[in-house]
């Protein structure tokens, strides 16, 4: 792998961005040949880039930096602006709240160099606040896309997504897809729309290609989360407007459990029944225009299996 790019979506980040960005200059790289950040303007209103821009300014010798604008909103175009414009092979995507430990960056690229299997790698995400995190917190962190995502480091693919938040994963298939799709069916985070499922369709597209998901211990992050997020209100809102994408993700495992069975092994009979039954309900909800866009990805999926 030649190097690595950061990508940074922003959607008026003034607020919370000097943060992370003094984290990602904070990375302590050793053997990584190379590496840059693509921060991506997501239509902001602010002075998020400004910003950024100020503070690359007073550094002695900061990475590369280079500014996408990106006028579609949502998160999905966001990506897909980074992956356009990285220069490097394996991609990190971290948002605008996430704060990477030093090491991070290293330690992504020395496990995706060491396995060329790993499609999709994605660590523990530990949440930090101003203030305390109220019980019911506890229970539903995993709505907020928080905490371990395997119990211990290894293969992940029966779980069938990584929580987008420093999600590492290659370039090629992801360009390939957007080059030759144009993208995928969700658009994820849009403004304050708090949609979701755009980082479990990336997911999805890996195990298609014959790719696996990896869990590492060792990679950690923290994200900010202030006390107008951590709110039931909004948790409701999560779980409202990500309903949306579950009938294309319900069908996506469908698809899964047909074509890479070895896979899912470990996952129950009943369960498989019960995600076949999903899958073909989320198909007959699909509308025509996305059925073929979805067929597109599922070809050009095993097309890079294949090669």
């Amino acid at each position: 792998m030649d190097g690595v790019t950061i990508i940074v979506c922003c959607y008026n980040s003034e607020q919370r961005i000097e943060r992370t960005i003094r984290h990602l200059l904070g990375q302590q790289i050793r053997s990584v040949p190379g590496w840059e950040i693509v921060l991506v303007d997501n239509k902001s209103t602010d002075r998020t880039v400004e910003l950024v821009r100020a503070i690359w300014s007073r550094e002695a010798e900061p990475p590369p930096l280079r500014v996408v604008h990106e006028e579609r909103p949502g998160l999905s175009h966001a990506r897909k602006a980074g992956v356009q414009a990285a220069s490097h092979s394996c991609i990190v995507f971290c948002d605008d709240d996430n704060w990477l430990d030093a090491d991070y960056v290293e330690t992504a690229y020395q496990i995706m160099s060491r396995d060329p299997q790993i499609g999709v790698l994605g660590g523990a995400i530990t949440p930090v606040g101003d203030a305390p995190f109220p019980p019911w917190f506890l229970t539903n962190c995993a709505c907020f896309a928080v905490g371990a995502q395997g119990r211990v480091s290894g293969d992940i693919s029966a779980r069938g997504y990584v929580w987008g938040a420093g999600a590492v994963v290659r370039r090629d298939l992801l360009l390939t897809l957007y080059e030759t799709c144009g993208g995928g069916l969700l658009v994820g985070r849009e403004g304050s729309k708090q949609g979701s499922g755009d980082d479990s369709e990336i997911s999805k597209w890996y195990l298609l290609a014959g790719r696996k998901l990896y869990y590492s211990e060792q990679l950690i992050l923290s994200h900010y989360m202030p006390a107008s997020r951590v709110r039931k209100e909004v948790l409701e809102r999560l779980l409202n407007e990500g309903a949306s994408a579950t009938s294309y993700l319900n069908l996506y495992d469908a698809i899964l459990m047909v074509l890479e069975p070895a896979r899912f092994a470990s996952v129950s009979v009943p369960r498989r029944l019960l995600t076949l039954a999903r899958g073909a309900r989320g198909l007959l909800s699909m509308t025509r225009a996305d059925f073929r866009r979805f067929r597109r990805l599922i070809r050009c999926c095993r097309q890079a299996r294949l090669a």
